[in-house]
């Protein structure tokens, strides 16, 4: 019968629950530690310096990922691309880029659509003021 154990070959039998392990901690320090709970180590994320577009028009570079519909400061959508200079270069020397220009959004979805990262780009401004890459 399940939940029923047998005493050590004594054979008693006891209508005992197995013991189930608990996610609560014996004492709760308040922290997040203390519940178990960490960070999504799957979650993939772009900790590197930041550059601004303007730095970056008229040069030549890698792009090697990229996050869409990420909402900014500014609470409008932006899309944010992680490059580097050379594609040998480490992850130490890598940056990542704030865009909201629809024309780099759309070649960095075409990018991802056709499985083509990483991708070497020049950024380039139009005489408005909208960046696109080529």
């Amino acid at each position: 019968m399940a939940g029923e154990d047998n005493i050590k070959g004594t054979g008693v039998l006891t209508n005992k629950a197995p013991e189930l392990p608990t996610s609560e901690p014996a004492f709760d320090d308040g922290s997040l530690a203390c519940l178990g709970i960490n960070t999504d180590t799957r979650r993939k994320m772009f900790t590197c310096p930041a550059k601004s577009q303007t730095e970056l028009v008229g040069k030549t570079f890698w792009i090697v990922d990229y996050f869409a519909n990420i909402e900014g400061k500014d609470g409008q959508e932006k899309y944010i691309f992680k490059a580097k200079w050379n594609l040998t270069d480490p992850e130490s020397e890598a940056f990542k880029v704030w865009t909201g220009s629809r024309d780099v959004w759309f070649v960095l979805d075409k990018l991802r659509e056709m499985d083509k990262f990483p991708r070497k780009v020049t950024l380039r401004k139009r005489s408005k003021g909208a960046m696109y890459l080529e």
